[in-house]
């Protein structure tokens, strides 16, 4: 009976810990999808809201770039490089720059996955934006 008791209350705090887990992740995701919107709705250019929208799926927080004078260059002049230096490298377009104007981003000291959920969930609110306005912003083809 007593193992049963034990048995159970560890059933319930690993159960407890990975849905607190789950959560704090859901609730990460949630700030950069609003953080997204926001600056898609507010602040961004047409030409921004085309780039984040096509953003690749982000799967490491390394991926994300601050675009900040040279940062861009310099990611364009190594590949430019490499590509004179070996005919057959083709780059891997991997890199999502965070336009200037985009002024927020996952606190500091967040942890690599909340990191990587925080810029998800933006690109997929400024998606949200994009998918609004496209249609009345593209030329019709």
């Amino acid at each position: 009976m007593q193992e049963q008791a034990v048995e159970g209350d560890i059933r319930l705090q690993v159960l407890t810990r990975l849905r607190k887990g789950d959560l704090d992740k859901a609730a990460m995701r949630a700030r950069g999808l609003d953080a997204g919107r926001l600056w898609a709705k507010d602040a961004a250019t047409w030409l921004e809201l085309k780039q984040v929208a096509a953003w690749p799926k982000i799967k490491a927080s390394w991926q994300v770039t601050p675009a900040k004078p040279g940062t861009v260059l310099g990611t364009v002049g190594m590949s430019l490089a490499l590509m004179a230096a070996s005919k057959s490298y083709v780059p891997e377009m991997n890199q999502c720059f965070v336009p200037l104007s985009v002024k927020s981003g996952p606190p500091p000291g967040t942890k690599e996955d909340k990191v990587i959920l925080y810029w998800q969930g933006f690109a997929a609110g400024v998606t949200d934006v994009y998918d609004l306005v496209k249609d009345q912003m593209e030329p019709a083809g």
